[in-house]
Parts: C-alpha cells; structure tokens; sequence
C-alpha cells in the first residue's frame, strides 16, 4: 500500500475547490488500498510550514495541481525543492490545465518533478501508482511527460479519454469535514456536468485540456441523472444547498438544440426531486433568444433554481470579438444581459478590457458598451487584460501580428508587446490596483449576490428587511458605477493626450481613492447594518436557508 499526498494550491485566500485532485482521490479509493489525502495551500501560507505537513504525512507520491500560473509557480518551485529535499525518494508529478500545456518547461525549470499528466488523468491515476511504487517503467501509460533515468524527458501524447464519465466516481470532499463548512448554513460545491467545450474562443485553454484529439468531439457530459444523482446526494446527506458548474458552458452539446433539451431535462429533475437549492453556471451569449421557447426554457431553469450565471460577453466592440473569435455578436450580448435582467437572478460578466491591439477608441467603445449592461458597477472587470494561455490560436495570432516572440516568457501571464504605449501603462496602473486592492475588488464585484441568495432561499419570508437590503445594494452599486465610470473614462482621455503619471495620480485620487473606496468602505457598514437589522428581529442565516 503506497501513501498519496495530493496539493491543491488555491489562488484565493478564500477556498476555491479544486475538482481534480479530488476525483483521482476518489478513484484511488474506490479501486485501491493506497491511503490518498488532499492538503489545501491557501495564499496566506508559509511555504516551508505548509510543505512540513505534507512531508510529515510521508507520502510516497506528492501531485500537485497547477492550472494557473500566476498562482502556482512560486509555491511550486518552494515546494519541489523542499520535497526532495526531506523526502529523496518522493516521486513528484505534476497536473492541472497549466501543467498539461506546459508540461516540458516545467520539467527542465524544476528539476525535481519527476512527471507530468497531460489532460485528465482518472483512467490512468491506478496503473501510474502501481507502477511507481512497484519502480516500474511508465512508458506504456497514456498522456505523460516523464524524466527518464538519464535525465531527459520523454513525452507520450494524450490519446485516451473518458467518453463515458458517468463511471468517474463522485469526488472526494474531505473539506465537508472541516468546521467553516459544516458551520455555513448555505454550504456550497463546485461540480462538473461535462468536459470540452463547442466554443472556438482563441484565448480559451478548455480544448487543451479536454478535446479528445484527432476526432469531432470538442465535449462530453455526464447523464443528466447522473449529475442530479451527485447533487441529491450532497444535499441530503451534507446539507449542500448551492451548487456551482465549472462547465465552460453548460448549454453545450450539439445540435444547440439538443443542448437546450438537457437544460430543459436537468430544470425538471431537480424539481422532480423536489431539491430545494440554488445553482449557478456559465452560457454563451448567443445561446438565448427572446423567444417564446427560450423564455419559457429560462423561467423553467429559474424555478428549479438558477441565481447566478456568467456570460462571456468578452467585448464592446466588433473587432475585439472578432480577434477573439467569438461567435456571439454585440448584439447577441445586449440581448442576453437584457432576458435574463428580467429575473431574480445574479448576472456576471466575462470580459477583457485590454488587448495588445488596444487603442484608446476601442477602450472607450468597451467602457460605453460597459456602462450600458452595468458592468461599469464593477471595477474588476474593467481592469482586465488578456493573458496569454500556452497552445492557445490566441498565441499564434499575437505572433502572426508581431505582438509576441516565439520564445517568449512562458512563465508571464502578459509576455506580449503593445500597439499603444499610452495604453501600456494605463493597464500597468490598473494592474497596480489589482495586486493592491484585489480583495475590495472583488468585495464590490460580488456584492449583492448575497442579497439574491437571501431572497431566493427566503420565499416571500422577511420580506421588509430583504427590501430594506435590496434598496441598499442597488443604490451603492449605482453610486460605485457612477465613480468607476468616469476613472477609466478620464484615464482613457488621459491616454489620447498622452500618458502623465501626475496627471493619472490626480484622477485616481478623484475617483478611485476618494469615490471607489469609499463607496466600498459604506458597502461593508452597510452590510454590517442589515446583519444587526437581522438579529435584532431574530432572524439567522439558518432561518433564511431552512424554509420548515
């Protein structure tokens, strides 16, 4: 019997689950004896005392899960060395959407990982164990990259996949264990009802990481029933009433129409089953029309519990959506913000507010295209750049426009060049804001949400105090949108007179220091004030979430 340490190294000091490791830890489970525990790297972490737990369970293999690379490198390169260190014989392997696209200079830079998975890796975990710890040659496995005895790297290309993944076990939550989640009244999960993705996205890394190569199928799902099986499952017996997809769009399956078919059939299990819970999930913007069958097909997914979605609008502008190659239109984006604005349901955005192509015209079209959806309430987003994802078209397209080298720094997020230096360094500024201000960021990006959880759980009860909330969180959302708004709108007139750093300091104080962060300042004792409202009426989150 081998011991297996998985790490999964979260991106956020709040916890953000990782479904990868915890599926290969369900399946070692279920068809092994190998004793297999999941260890959480949370940002705030020492390396060297986080790493001592890990070297204490005295694992026989440690994977790591990279898929992102702007979180996961630092505590890699740490943890690789110190690994081998104390433990020499250890053998360390490396997964995640990242890893599989950079597989080969992962491995020269950090000479203690001893092999990487390419893809998903559930239907070779138990034949790679046992050859590991049986000291066995990995060559004949599928979808590796392995250091072999004199140092150099062989590369076994991915050509098995999982097309029924309705025999993937459900994954290994040991975190459901801990006291922060079994205290939380509205307990949540990330789930996944499918692989792939139908969309061409030139930025997007999916296809990398789940495409089954060489054939037509972009993606795979799991049975409806199967899925609803897995969310009955944790609702019953865990108390789970908020279930968030990691799908890259949940609508998919072709024909769309026979994608709108399994939307339609999951809404009517869950009500069949009489699940009361909320979901969350990701849709194209051209999926919904506003049609009497689409209309009816979204009040069905509503009912069965639909409150939060994002739509990957991207773009205010044609030509951005076309350097993207996005399906969707400007249009297509106007009009599924504007269907599903009529329900009680919270709508996030996906969107890229600089490219390298980025000229201070098509930042206005993006801000004006912005402010008219409201997604001006949320600085987050207009602060955004494209990064660059290894083996992405995005990446050939910027070297074809002379954008990016091809040697360029795999290890940088941002490794291109720029058409616009004044732009260059507006996005640098904004940049600073998100490596200072992340967390009030995303404080005022996600505020409200809660308030739709409350109402929705709440089902007509309290409705004086939730009004209350929902007149608070409408009128600083407005406010904070006023603000953010004329930042980026006085930066970009900034960048067409040509950058000034005293000038951009001046407007930042206006707007950011004086205006952003003091609305998110009334944000957080506006939210205190509806939690002393609650106790003072008695009223607790438990009561909110259980409707007895």
């Amino acid at each position: 019997m081998a011991k297996v340490a998985f790490v999964s190294i979260m991106w956020h000091s709040r916890f953000v689950e990782e479904l990868g490791v915890e599926y290969l830890t369900a399946v070692l489970r279920k068809e092994t004896n190998h004793e297999v525990r999941i260890f959480y790297k949370f940002p705030e972490d020492n390396y060297n005392d986080f790493f001592q737990q890990v070297i204490g369970f005295n694992p026989d293999i440690v994977g790591i899960s990279l898929s992102h690379k702007y979180t996961g490198l630092e505590p890699l390169y740490a943890g690789a060395s110190l690994l081998k260190e104390k433990l020499p014989e250890v053998y360390l392997c490396i997964g995640g959407i990242f890893a599989s696209t950079n597989a080969e200079n992962i491995m020269r830079k950090i000479q203690e990982v001893d092999c990487v998975f390419l893809g998903e890796s559930e239907n070779i975990i138990v034949d790679f164990v046992d050859k590991v710890i049986n000291h066995q040659s990995i060559d004949a496995l599928d979808g590796v990259v392995y250091r072999c005895e004199n140092g150099t790297l062989k590369t076994i290309p991915k050509k098995n996949f999982i097309m029924d993944l309705d025999a993937i076990p459900f994954p290994a939550r040991d975190y459901m264990e801990e006291d922060w989640f079994k205290n939380d009244p509205f307990k949540m999960v990330n789930l996944m009802g499918s692989r792939g993705c139908h969309g061409h996205c030139h930025f997007c890394n999916v296809p990398s990481m789940y495409a089954v190569y060489g054939t037509e199928h972009c993606w795979r799902g799991r049975s409806i029933a199967n899925i609803v099986d897995e969310m009955e499952y944790l609702y019953k017996e865990h108390g789970v009433l908020i279930f968030s997809f990691n799908d890259s769009s949940f609508e998919d399956a072709m024909p769309l129409t026979e994608g709108k078919k399994r939307l339609a059939t999951f809404a009517n299990e869950i009500l069949k089953r009489g699940l009361r819970i909320l979901w969350t999930c990701c849709f194209r913007a051209e999926t919904f029309k506003n049609n009497k069958e689409d209309i009816e097909l979204i009040e069905l997914m509503v009912k069965s519990g639909l409150y939060n979605l994002l739509i990957g609008v991207e773009a205010g502008n044609k030509r951005a959506l076309n350097n993207f190659s996005k399906r969707a239109t400007i249009s297509d984006n106007y009009q599924s913000i504007e269907i599903f604005d009529r329900y009680p349901v919270y709508i996030s955005k996906g969107f890229i507010m600089f490219t390298p192509q980025s000229t201070p015209s098509l930042l206005r079209d993006n801000l004006e295209f912005a402010h008219k959806i409201g997604l001006d309430q949320e600085l987050i987003y207009l602060t955004t750049k494209a990064a660059v994802f290894d083996q992405t078209p995005y990446v050939t397209d910027l070297q074809n426009e002379g954008y990016l080298t091809q040697d360029y720094d795999w290890e940088n997020e941002y490794p291109y060049t720029w058409k616009d230096d004044n732009v260059r360094q507006f996005a640098e500024a904004l940049q600073f804001i998100r490596d200072v201000y992340m967390d009030e960021l995303e404080y005022t990006q996600y505020y409200g949400r809660n308030a739709i959880i409350w109402y929705r759980f709440a089902e007509g009860r309290y409705r004086k105090e939730l009004e209350y909330n929902q007149y608070h969180v409408n009128r600083l959302r407005k406010e904070i949108g006023i603000y953010n708004y004329a930042f980026i709108s006085a930066s970009i007139d900034l960048c067409e007179r040509g950058w000034n750093i005293h000038e951009y300091r001046i407007i930042k104080s206006k707007y950011f220091d004086h205006g952003f962060l003091k609305v998110y300042d009334e944000m957080v004792l506006q939210s205190k004030k509806i939690s002393r409202l609650f106790r003072m009426n008695n009223i607790t989150m438990e009561d909110i979430a259980n409707n007895h």
